[in-house]
């Protein structure tokens, strides 16, 4: 079955992106939807989108949520808004605050 996952991938970058970003491949048949609904959305930039903090927390409902909300308002600018430490601190009520208050200021 893992095998199978694998081979479905959408090319050598994603499928490297998938590898190399957390540990997901240790269990590819729990995050295959996650993964699935966030390359329909992102396409080519699904590679820039893959990190380490968000790859951890694929398939946490909350972090789920939350990437939803970002994506929904940035658009196509949701891939650069999401680094590291954006990804890793989302669902941090404080954080997510002062992320809304730049939002409001900067759009």
């Amino acid at each position: 079955e893992v095998q199978t996952l694998m081979s479905k991938w959408h090319g050598a970058s994603v499928l490297h992106s998938v590898l190399t970003s957390g540990n997901l491949y240790t269990d590819l048949v729990r995050h295959d939807t996650a993964l699935e609904r966030w390359y329909d959305k992102l396409g080519d930039k699904f590679v820039t989108f893959m990190c380490n903090s968000v790859a951890s927390r694929l398939g946490d409902r909350a972090f789920e949520d939350a990437l939803k909300r970002w994506y929904d308002k940035l658009g196509d600018k949701f891939v650069t808004f999401m680094c590291g430490s954006v990804a890793s601190r989302l669902g941090d009520r404080a954080f997510e605050d002062a992320l809304k208050r730049w939002y409001d200021k900067l759009g």
